[in-house]
Protein backbone atom coordinates (compact mmCIF):
# COMPACT_ATOMS: atom_id res chain seq x y z
CA UNK A 1 0.00 0.00 0.00
CA UNK A 2 1.56 3.68 -0.79
CA UNK A 3 2.15 5.34 2.38
CA UNK A 4 0.43 9.01 2.74
CA UNK A 5 1.67 12.37 1.70
CA UNK A 6 0.71 13.32 5.41
CA UNK A 7 0.83 12.06 8.98
CA UNK A 8 -1.06 13.36 10.90
CA UNK A 9 -0.37 12.94 15.08
CA UNK A 10 -3.06 13.55 17.36
CA UNK A 11 -1.78 12.19 21.46
CA UNK A 12 -5.30 12.04 23.39
CA UNK A 13 -5.53 11.70 26.90
CA UNK A 14 -8.84 12.74 29.05
CA UNK A 15 -10.44 14.86 25.88
CA UNK A 16 -13.56 13.45 25.46
CA UNK A 17 -14.95 17.16 25.79
CA UNK A 18 -13.05 18.00 22.56
CA UNK A 19 -11.45 15.43 20.55
CA UNK A 20 -14.48 14.65 17.94
CA UNK A 21 -14.30 18.13 16.69
CA UNK A 22 -10.48 17.93 16.41
CA UNK A 23 -10.77 14.58 14.43
CA UNK A 24 -13.60 15.84 12.65
CA UNK A 25 -11.41 19.14 11.56
CA UNK A 26 -9.17 16.34 9.69
CA UNK A 27 -11.56 13.95 8.40
CA UNK A 28 -13.97 17.07 6.83
CA UNK A 29 -10.93 18.38 4.96
CA UNK A 30 -10.93 18.62 0.86
CA UNK A 31 -7.53 16.62 0.90
CA UNK A 32 -7.92 13.09 1.47
CA UNK A 33 -4.14 11.49 0.90
CA UNK A 34 -3.09 11.61 4.79
CA UNK A 35 -3.54 9.19 7.85
CA UNK A 36 -4.62 10.27 11.03
CA UNK A 37 -2.86 8.34 13.86
CA UNK A 38 -4.59 8.77 17.19
CA UNK A 39 -2.58 8.31 20.21
CA UNK A 40 -4.64 7.21 23.74
CA UNK A 41 -1.95 7.46 26.14
CA UNK A 42 -4.27 5.95 28.88
CA UNK A 43 -7.29 7.95 29.13
CA UNK A 44 -9.90 6.81 31.07
CA UNK A 45 -12.66 9.65 30.51
CA UNK A 46 -14.14 7.39 27.46
CA UNK A 47 -11.79 8.97 25.29
CA UNK A 48 -10.31 5.66 24.43
CA UNK A 49 -13.87 4.18 23.59
CA UNK A 50 -14.40 7.46 21.27
CA UNK A 51 -11.12 6.59 18.85
CA UNK A 52 -12.31 2.98 18.66
CA UNK A 53 -15.30 4.53 17.01
CA UNK A 54 -13.01 6.75 14.83
CA UNK A 55 -10.92 3.25 13.74
CA UNK A 56 -13.72 2.67 11.47
CA UNK A 57 -12.41 5.14 9.10
CA UNK A 58 -9.94 3.58 7.09
CA UNK A 59 -7.52 6.81 6.89
CA UNK A 60 -7.66 6.53 10.97
CA UNK A 61 -4.60 4.39 13.08
CA UNK A 62 -5.53 4.10 16.66
CA UNK A 63 -3.03 3.41 19.34
CA UNK A 64 -3.41 2.30 22.85
CA UNK A 65 -0.79 2.59 25.55
CA UNK A 66 0.31 3.70 29.13
CA UNK A 67 0.10 6.79 30.32
CA UNK A 68 3.05 7.73 29.48
CA UNK A 69 2.95 12.27 29.07
CA UNK A 70 3.14 13.74 25.26
CA UNK A 71 6.38 12.78 24.23
CA UNK A 72 5.82 8.88 24.68
CA UNK A 73 2.75 9.47 23.18
CA UNK A 74 4.16 11.41 20.07
CA UNK A 75 7.24 8.58 20.00
CA UNK A 76 4.31 5.83 19.92
CA UNK A 77 2.90 8.28 16.49
CA UNK A 78 5.74 8.43 14.91
CA UNK A 79 6.77 4.86 15.06
CA UNK A 80 3.24 3.81 14.03
CA UNK A 81 3.36 6.91 11.23
CA UNK A 82 4.06 6.27 7.38
CA UNK A 83 3.73 9.44 5.78
CA UNK A 84 6.16 11.42 3.96
CA UNK A 85 5.47 14.56 5.77
CA UNK A 86 4.14 14.36 9.71
CA UNK A 87 1.73 17.79 11.49
CA UNK A 88 1.47 17.24 15.17
CA UNK A 89 -2.41 18.25 16.19
CA UNK A 90 -3.21 18.96 20.08
CA UNK A 91 -6.62 16.72 20.79
CA UNK A 92 -8.39 20.34 21.90
CA UNK A 93 -7.58 21.79 18.83
CA UNK A 94 -8.37 22.00 15.15
CA UNK A 95 -7.04 22.43 11.69
CA UNK A 96 -8.49 25.15 9.73
CA UNK A 97 -10.91 24.57 6.72
CA UNK A 98 -8.55 23.49 3.66
CA UNK A 99 -4.96 23.39 5.28
CA UNK A 100 -4.07 20.27 4.04
CA UNK A 101 -4.91 21.04 0.72
CA UNK A 102 -3.20 24.14 0.89
CA UNK A 103 -0.04 23.12 2.37
CA UNK A 104 -0.25 20.12 0.09
CA UNK A 105 0.18 23.16 -2.86
CA UNK A 106 2.76 24.24 -1.12
CA UNK A 107 4.89 20.78 -0.49
CA UNK A 108 4.35 20.16 -4.36
CA UNK A 109 5.52 23.35 -5.69
CA UNK A 110 8.20 24.45 -2.84
CA UNK A 111 10.15 21.11 -1.57
CA UNK A 112 11.70 22.04 2.05
CA UNK A 113 12.53 20.08 5.23
CA UNK A 114 10.45 21.82 7.22
CA UNK A 115 7.08 24.23 6.83
CA UNK A 116 6.29 27.15 9.63
CA UNK A 117 2.87 28.80 9.26
CA UNK A 118 0.44 30.56 11.39
CA UNK A 119 -2.30 29.73 13.75
CA UNK A 120 -5.34 31.56 15.75
CA UNK A 121 -5.94 31.56 19.23
CA UNK A 122 -9.35 31.15 20.09
CA UNK A 123 -10.46 31.86 23.35
CA UNK A 124 -14.44 31.88 23.97
CA UNK A 125 -14.81 31.97 20.94
CA UNK A 126 -12.72 34.89 19.54
CA UNK A 127 -10.10 34.41 17.43
CA UNK A 128 -6.46 36.29 17.37
CA UNK A 129 -4.38 35.77 14.18
CA UNK A 130 -0.64 34.40 14.97
CA UNK A 131 1.98 34.73 11.75
CA UNK A 132 5.49 33.80 11.87
CA UNK A 133 7.86 37.38 11.89
CA UNK A 134 9.48 36.47 8.58
CA UNK A 135 9.19 37.19 4.86
CA UNK A 136 7.26 34.06 3.27
CA UNK A 137 9.23 32.03 1.27
CA UNK A 138 12.40 29.24 0.83
CA UNK A 139 15.33 29.59 2.85
CA UNK A 140 18.39 27.20 2.31
CA UNK A 141 20.24 26.01 5.24
CA UNK A 142 22.73 29.44 4.70
CA UNK A 143 19.35 31.54 4.67
CA UNK A 144 17.74 29.56 7.44
CA UNK A 145 20.92 30.19 9.75
CA UNK A 146 21.32 33.87 8.67
CA UNK A 147 18.10 35.42 9.11
CA UNK A 148 15.16 32.53 10.67
CA UNK A 149 18.08 30.82 13.82
CA UNK A 150 19.04 34.32 15.12
CA UNK A 151 15.70 35.20 15.54
CA UNK A 152 13.78 31.77 16.01
CA UNK A 153 13.05 31.98 19.98
CA UNK A 154 13.64 35.64 20.22
CA UNK A 155 12.95 38.46 17.84
CA UNK A 156 14.89 41.11 19.14
CA UNK A 157 14.07 43.77 16.30
CA UNK A 158 10.07 43.57 17.81
CA UNK A 159 8.81 44.47 21.55
CA UNK A 160 10.33 42.13 24.41
CA UNK A 161 8.89 39.88 24.04
CA UNK A 162 8.08 38.10 20.96
CA UNK A 163 8.96 34.75 18.97
CA UNK A 164 10.55 35.12 15.49
CA UNK A 165 8.38 31.54 15.20
CA UNK A 166 6.17 30.51 17.54
CA UNK A 167 7.92 27.18 18.98
CA UNK A 168 5.14 24.70 18.64
CA UNK A 169 5.69 21.78 16.91
CA UNK A 170 1.70 22.11 15.32
CA UNK A 171 2.57 25.28 13.92
CA UNK A 172 4.78 23.30 11.59
CA UNK A 173 4.71 20.18 9.57
CA UNK A 174 8.12 18.27 8.60
CA UNK A 175 9.28 15.88 6.59
CA UNK A 176 9.36 12.34 8.33
CA UNK A 177 12.92 11.58 7.50
CA UNK A 178 13.85 14.88 10.11
CA UNK A 179 11.26 14.57 12.59
CA UNK A 180 11.39 10.82 13.51
CA UNK A 181 15.35 10.83 14.77
CA UNK A 182 14.70 14.29 16.63
CA UNK A 183 10.99 13.17 18.18
CA UNK A 184 12.70 10.12 19.54
CA UNK A 185 15.32 11.72 20.93
CA UNK A 186 13.52 13.83 22.97
CA UNK A 187 13.36 13.25 26.87
CA UNK A 188 10.25 11.45 27.89
CA UNK A 189 10.07 13.08 31.06
CA UNK A 190 9.59 16.47 29.98
CA UNK A 191 5.86 17.72 29.96
CA UNK A 192 5.73 21.01 29.47
CA UNK A 193 8.74 22.07 27.49
CA UNK A 194 8.87 19.53 25.24
CA UNK A 195 7.48 21.41 21.51
CA UNK A 196 10.04 24.27 22.60
CA UNK A 197 13.09 21.17 22.87
CA UNK A 198 11.68 19.54 19.43
CA UNK A 199 10.79 22.33 17.67
CA UNK A 200 14.29 24.15 18.26
CA UNK A 201 16.02 20.54 17.26
CA UNK A 202 14.39 20.43 14.58
CA UNK A 203 14.70 23.65 13.00
CA UNK A 204 18.33 23.47 14.21
CA UNK A 205 18.68 20.23 12.14
CA UNK A 206 16.89 21.49 9.13
CA UNK A 207 18.29 21.96 5.68
CA UNK A 208 15.87 24.45 4.26
CA UNK A 209 12.53 25.96 5.42
CA UNK A 210 9.63 26.95 3.98
CA UNK A 211 7.93 30.37 5.77
CA UNK A 212 4.12 30.52 5.32
CA UNK A 213 2.46 33.79 6.43
CA UNK A 214 -1.04 32.18 6.64
CA UNK A 215 -3.06 30.31 9.04
CA UNK A 216 -3.72 26.71 9.40
CA UNK A 217 -4.15 25.96 12.83
CA UNK A 218 -6.72 26.98 15.70
CA UNK A 219 -5.20 26.56 19.07
CA UNK A 220 -7.77 26.30 21.80
CA UNK A 221 -6.93 28.82 24.78
CA UNK A 222 -8.09 26.83 27.56
CA UNK A 223 -7.83 27.82 31.35
CA UNK A 224 -6.47 24.65 32.49
CA UNK A 225 -3.45 25.02 30.05
CA UNK A 226 -0.36 23.45 31.66
CA UNK A 227 2.12 26.41 30.17
CA UNK A 228 0.17 28.91 32.09
CA UNK A 229 0.63 27.27 35.55
CA UNK A 230 3.39 29.17 36.53
CA UNK A 231 4.82 27.52 39.70
CA UNK A 232 8.17 26.12 41.13
CA UNK A 233 7.55 22.98 39.82
CA UNK A 234 7.13 24.36 36.88
CA UNK A 235 10.18 25.77 36.72
CA UNK A 236 11.97 22.57 37.70
CA UNK A 237 10.63 21.39 34.71
CA UNK A 238 12.05 24.44 32.38
CA UNK A 239 15.50 23.76 33.82
CA UNK A 240 15.07 20.04 32.72
CA UNK A 241 14.48 21.54 29.57
CA UNK A 242 17.99 23.13 29.27
CA UNK A 243 19.43 20.36 30.58
CA UNK A 244 18.26 18.46 27.32
CA UNK A 245 19.57 21.26 25.41
CA UNK A 246 23.18 21.72 27.04
CA UNK A 247 23.52 18.21 27.34
CA UNK A 248 22.17 16.62 24.01
CA UNK A 249 24.70 15.58 21.25
CA UNK A 250 22.33 16.97 18.90
CA UNK A 251 22.62 20.36 19.69
CA UNK A 252 26.63 20.40 19.19
CA UNK A 253 28.09 23.55 17.84
CA UNK A 254 24.73 25.71 18.71
CA UNK A 255 26.33 29.57 18.80
CA UNK A 256 26.28 31.54 21.83
CA UNK A 257 23.89 33.42 19.89
CA UNK A 258 20.97 30.96 20.28
CA UNK A 259 21.81 30.97 24.00
CA UNK A 260 21.53 34.50 24.09
CA UNK A 261 18.02 34.39 22.54
CA UNK A 262 17.69 31.38 25.51
CA UNK A 263 18.39 34.05 27.89
CA UNK A 264 15.78 36.27 26.54
CA UNK A 265 12.99 34.03 26.59
CA UNK A 266 13.79 32.46 30.11
CA UNK A 267 14.39 35.99 31.50
CA UNK A 268 10.86 37.13 30.60
CA UNK A 269 9.62 33.95 31.52
CA UNK A 270 11.36 34.24 35.12
CA UNK A 271 9.49 37.40 35.14
CA UNK A 272 5.95 36.02 34.83
CA UNK A 273 6.71 33.70 37.25
CA UNK A 274 8.04 36.18 40.03
CA UNK A 275 4.88 38.29 39.39
CA UNK A 276 2.93 35.70 40.29
CA UNK A 277 5.13 35.07 43.23
CA UNK A 278 5.25 38.26 44.16
CA UNK A 279 1.41 38.39 44.25
CA UNK A 280 0.84 35.12 46.43
CA UNK A 281 3.86 35.82 48.93
CA UNK A 282 2.77 37.38 51.88
CA UNK A 283 5.90 39.25 52.20
CA UNK A 284 9.04 40.26 50.56
CA UNK A 285 10.90 37.98 52.63
CA UNK A 286 8.51 35.07 51.59
CA UNK A 287 9.18 36.35 48.02
CA UNK A 288 12.90 35.92 48.06
CA UNK A 289 12.85 32.47 49.34
CA UNK A 290 10.54 31.44 46.57
CA UNK A 291 13.46 33.47 44.26
CA UNK A 292 15.71 31.90 45.90
CA UNK A 293 14.47 28.06 44.85
CA UNK A 294 14.14 28.52 40.96
CA UNK A 295 17.20 25.98 39.45
CA UNK A 296 20.28 27.40 39.42
CA UNK A 297 20.73 26.58 35.64
CA UNK A 298 17.83 29.02 34.76
CA UNK A 299 19.57 32.00 36.17
CA UNK A 300 23.21 30.94 34.02
CA UNK A 301 21.06 30.95 31.07
CA UNK A 302 19.65 34.53 32.13
CA UNK A 303 23.12 35.54 32.27
CA UNK A 304 23.26 35.20 28.59
CA UNK A 305 20.58 37.52 28.17
CA UNK A 306 21.37 40.90 26.08
CA UNK A 307 19.54 43.97 27.31
CA UNK A 308 16.66 45.24 25.49
CA UNK A 309 16.58 48.28 23.86
CA UNK A 310 13.53 48.59 22.33
CA UNK A 311 11.61 48.54 25.32
CA UNK A 312 12.39 50.27 28.69
CA UNK A 313 10.17 47.57 30.47
CA UNK A 314 12.45 45.03 28.69
CA UNK A 315 15.54 46.57 29.58
CA UNK A 316 14.35 46.98 33.34
CA UNK A 317 13.37 43.32 33.05
CA UNK A 318 16.37 42.41 32.01
CA UNK A 319 18.80 44.49 34.60
CA UNK A 320 17.01 43.38 37.66
CA UNK A 321 16.65 39.49 36.96
CA UNK A 322 21.06 39.38 35.90
CA UNK A 323 21.83 41.50 38.85
CA UNK A 324 19.38 39.79 41.60
CA UNK A 325 17.80 42.86 42.48
CA UNK A 326 14.70 40.78 44.36
CA UNK A 327 13.38 43.65 46.34
CA UNK A 328 13.12 46.15 43.59
CA UNK A 329 11.65 43.07 41.39
CA UNK A 330 9.36 42.73 44.17
CA UNK A 331 8.12 46.24 44.14
CA UNK A 332 8.05 46.18 40.48
CA UNK A 333 5.80 43.65 40.38
CA UNK A 334 3.54 44.33 43.05
CA UNK A 335 3.09 47.44 41.11
CA UNK A 336 3.13 47.09 37.11
CA UNK A 337 2.48 42.68 36.63
CA UNK A 338 3.00 41.74 33.32
CA UNK A 339 2.07 38.69 31.21
CA UNK A 340 2.98 37.42 27.53
CA UNK A 341 1.13 35.23 26.23
CA UNK A 342 2.44 31.40 25.82
CA UNK A 343 0.94 28.70 24.24
CA UNK A 344 2.41 25.11 23.07
CA UNK A 345 1.53 23.09 25.88
CA UNK A 346 -1.92 21.98 27.33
Amino acid sequence: MQSPEISIIVPVYQAKKYITDCVNSVLEQDFSDFELVLVDDGSTDGSEKLLDLFARNARVKVIHKQNGGPVSARKAGITAATGRYVMNLDSDDTLEKGALCALHEYISRFPADVYCFGFYFVTNGKKELVLPNFDEGFYDEKQKTSTILPSFIYDKKRPFYAFGIYPSIWSKIVKRELYMPCQLSINDALVIGEDFALSFLIMHKAQSVYIIKKPFYNYKVLPSSLSRNISVDNWAVKAQVLREFEGSRHYAGVSEGVKTQLGAYLTEMLYDYLVVSAKKSASYAEFAQKEKSIDEIIHKYTDFCKYNFHSPRGLVVVFLIKHRMRRLLWLMAKIRPYRIKDVGNK
